[in-house]
């Protein structure tokens, strides 16, 4: 062990001038047997730490500024990876009123004018009950108010449309698969509707050249269905099911009929 020599001291009450010596814990420090102070300690001074046993300066007591006191939690930040759920937008492939449409219309064919069928569909997730529902005929001139009974009844329904199927109402001589018979025919210009069972109106297609005030008409009237040979043609909702409440718009003409299947 390194021995260390206390210093000169001048104290003020000693009335001798001269090295006095002056026991501490440096007495312990320097092999002394005096129960006295650490003088290094008395003055409440960290001990930065003498040649033999020095105080570690890596770990002082100083505030740790990599872990502040009380810090905003950083490594829990607000969750960016699970954000609202975008895939899980509001559907609008099947909005809130979802109904029964009157899909695809086909008034005849170079063969015979009762080559022709009514197609409704069902585009909803779920299935629709149509027991008591109606398919009525207006003729292109009829401006009766829609309360006022229909020129003609083409079907009345019974059961449930189940989700996503199609219904087909064919003429006489239609020679695709029916799930019904029309009880009339479809003329070249003339509108359709279909009834719920207390006789609203649920959907409605009125096709080419009608007289203003039509209660079948939805915005304007859809083009006129194309006849041709057979199997023939149609007038079809495009995109398949959807129902803007715009004839004109919703239907257009096609050259393959689709009776029972998705338009395209």
């Amino acid at each position: 062990m390194i021995r260390r020599f206390a210093p000169c001291l001048v104290l003020v009450a000693v009335a001798a001038t001269g090295c006095a010596r002056v026991t501490s814990s440096l007495d312990d420090n320097l092999g002394g047997n005096g129960a006295t102070h650490d003088l290094a300690a008395a003055s409440g001074i960290p001990d930065v730490g003498g040649p033999s046993d020095p105080d570690d300066l890596a770990t002082a007591a100083v505030h740790d500024l990599a872990t502040p006191a009380s810090p905003s939690d950083m490594a829990l930040p607000r969750d960016l990876a699970t954000p609202p759920d975008l895939a899980t937008p509001p559907d609008l492939a099947m909005p809130s009123n979802c109904h029964v449409v009157i899909n695809e219309v086909q008034t005849g064919t170079s063969a015979s004018g009762t080559e022709e069928f009514a197609e409704i569909y069902n585009p909803c997730a779920s299935d629709i009950s149509v027991a008591g529902w109606k398919l009525g005929y207006r003729a292109a001139t009829n401006t009766d108010a829609v309360g006022v009974s229909d020129d003609s009844t083409l079907y009345t329904f019974a059961g449930s449309l189940t989700a996503g199927s199609y219904f087909v109402l064919g003429g006489a001589n239609f020679k695709g698969t029916k799930n019904g018979s029309l009880a009339t025919g479809l003329a070249a210009s003339g509108s359709i509707a279909l009834r719920g069972a207390a006789g609203a109106v649920v959907d409605s297609v009125a096709w080419g050249t009608i007289t203003a005030g039509n209660a079948f008409v939805e915005g304007a009237a859809a083009p006129t269905p194309p006849t041709l040979a057979s199997p023939g043609g149609s007038i079809e909702r495009m995109p398949n099911g959807t129902d803007t409440d715009h004839n004109n718009s919703d239907f257009s003409t096609t050259s393959t009929a689709t009776p029972g299947a998705a338009n395209h």
